[in-house]
Order: structure tokens, then sequence, then C-alpha cells
């Protein structure tokens, strides 16, 4: 098999270094790209997908994906991270998404200047402990002494027993998280609450916060691990560049669907974004699924509206055309040429 080799891209930054900066990271051959005021931060890579790879390598590339973002940060850059995997095709692929996402990495650059990310989890620690606890609230012991006097308990109630005992740890989870927040929000910028991964994981959230607010954070997290006085076990990871707020992906549009999202909602070969919002609204409408009761595959159709709608905004980004009534092609040349699409990870 031939091996396609791309630009691997770890993130964006500012201000613009030369390559000589980067010669303390541990990263053969990487460099820099710059266009204007912004660097991609690049290495040349085998183009492979980073969807179906093996769970060993996959760590591997996110450790240094990592190490190389906090090492920019250390040296004392301001760094908007890549999505892992991203890799541009060549040199001039990475030029042209500088060029694109020039407008949005200015608008990141000032939200994110002298802030930092801190990740806090927390876990029980002790869970049975926990369990057991919850496990003797009033309705709980009572359905439990109801079902002591059944002749015979069935799968149905030994179910609702332990959802009985979910229902209470969440709740009690809830009141935790609830505590942490208030107790961390006064002193950060803004923050975002991630899933838990297991039972055992009460709160899990990234804190986007100012440096200068660095050691007023900091005891807000220990005055808040104090007040739990060792219920929680808490981890605390940073700081790290702004991975959870703002971090880049880059998409290829496809006329195929593009063309397809048109079809859909009833356009020509232009359309300004007035001229399709308003196409939306009037096939979303028509399709609705309360408008249309006992209407077969009125769902599915409902669906395909709203993605044709959101493929079309897309490429409205991509061509980031000034003019609120810019007329946006949609003819197969200029749509390959507007097909680069650089945005904020979901």
């Amino acid at each position: 098999m031939i091996k396609v080799t791309g630009k691997y891209i770890f993130g964006l930054i500012s201000p613009v270094i030369d390559d000589n900066a980067l010669a303390g990271i541990d990263c053969p051959g990487i460099h820099v790209v710059t266009v204007g005021n912004f660097s991609a931060v690049v290495v040349d890579s085998d183009i492979v997908d980073y969807k179906n790879m093996y769970s060993n390598f996959l760590t591997a590339r996110l450790l240094k994906h990592q190490q190389v973002i906090e090492s920019l940060m250390s040296m004392g850059c301001t760094v908007i991270p890549m999505k892992l995997g991203t890799v541009a095709r060549n040199e001039r692929e990475v030029i042209a998404i500088l060029d694109k996402s020039s407008l949005l990495l200015r608008d990141i650059m000032k939200k994110i200047d002298s802030k930092i990310e801190i990740d806090i989890v927390a876990q029980w620690s002790d869970f049975a402990a926990i369990i057991k606890r919850v496990s003797a609230e009033k309705e709980i012991i009572e359905f439990k002494a109801n079902l002591m006097t059944c002749s015979q308990i069935t799968a149905e109630d030994q179910q609702k027993a332990g959802l009985l005992v979910m229902q209470a740890l969440n709740r009690k989870k809830a009141t935790c998280s609830r505590k942490i927040l208030d107790a961390l929000i006064p002193a950060s910028y803004e923050f975002k609450v991630h899933d838990a991964i297991s039972e055992e994981i009460v709160f899990n959230a990234a804190f986007l916060i100012n440096k200068s607010s660095h050691e007023l954070f900091d005891a807000a997290v220990e005055k808040i691990n104090t007040d739990f006085n060792g219920e929680l076990n808490f981890k605390y990871v940073g700081p790290l560049p702004c991975y959870s707020f703002y971090t880049l992906e880059v998409d290829t549009l496809s006329f195929v669907a593009l063309d397809k999202a048109r079809a859909k909602l009833g356009l020509n070969s232009s359309a300004t974004k007035d001229e399709i919002k308003s196409a939306y609204k009037l096939k979303a409408a028509a399709v609705h699924p309360d408008k249309n009761p006992g209407r077969v595959g009125v769902e599915k159709e409902f669906d395909e509206t709203n993605k044709a709608y959101k493929i079309l905004l897309d490429y409205c980004a991509a061509s980031d055309l000034a003019s609120q009534q810019a007329q946006y092609s949609f003819l197969e040349t200029d749509v390959n040429n507007n097909a680069l699409l650089v945005k904020l990870r979901c």
C-alpha cells in the first residue's frame, strides 16, 4: 500500500515564531507555516484513519499531540489546539486553513488571551459506602420492607429496587456537583461540564480561568476538598491550553452533499444567506411532524431538512463572504474552491 504523506497540525499559535524556536520540542521535523499574525505548528505525517486506529497507537499519538501543544504553551505562545488527527494534504492546504480562519482566530485569541484551562474530576472515595448510605433512604427502606411481605419477588421488583438506588445516587451526585460548581464558578471565567464516564465519578468539568485568578481558583479547590471531608477524591489537571473550549477542526465539504442539500430546500444555483434561511423555514414548516400527524416518513424528512440547512450554513461559513446579501454559488467549481471549513469542535 502506498503511503500518502501530509502535514499534521498540532495547533495554531500567536505570536508567530520561527522554526528555531521549536528546537527544544521532542518532535523531529516539527516546523511552522505562517500566514499574517498566526502560525500553524506542523510535522510531516502519514495520512491515516484516526477513527479506526488501534487504541494503543491512538493513545500514543494523543500523548504526543498534547505534549507538543503544552510545550508551546510553556514557551509563552497562545495556542488554539487542533482536533487530534487533523492532517492537511500539503503546505498549501495549511496556508488555506490559516487564511480562511483568520477572522475566527483573531476572535478566539482575544477570548483566550491570558487564560488557561483547569480540569477538575471528583469521584467517591468509598463507592460501596455511598451505595449503602443512599440505600438507607426512607423510600428505599419502605419499598424493600414491602417486598419482604410478598410471597414472590419478581425480576421486575428487583429492577425497581435497583432503579430507586440509582435515582438516589444521582440525586446525591447532583447535590455534590452543584456545591462544587457554586464554589468554583466565582473564581473562573467560563466552565464546561463533561459527562461522567463511570458511576463512581461524581463531577467532571473544565474551567477557563484568568492566569491572574490561578491562586484564587486553587484556593477554592482546596476549600471545597476540605468541605467534603474525604467523601470525594479530587483530581486536578492543569494548567492546560483551552482544549475543552476552543479546539478547532477542519472539514472538507462535499459538492454531492451540498448539491443534495440545495435541492432539498428547493434553491437554485445560488442564494443569499437570507434566502437559504427563508427556504429552510418554508420546507421545515411543510414537513414538521406536528403539522403532519400520521404521515409516514415525515420525521425522517424533517430530520433531512435540518441536516440540509446545516450543510448550507457550513458552506456559507466556509465561503466567508462579508455581506449578508452576498450570493453563495452552488456550482461545482465554486463549491470546490470554498470546500475547506474551519470551525470550533462541537
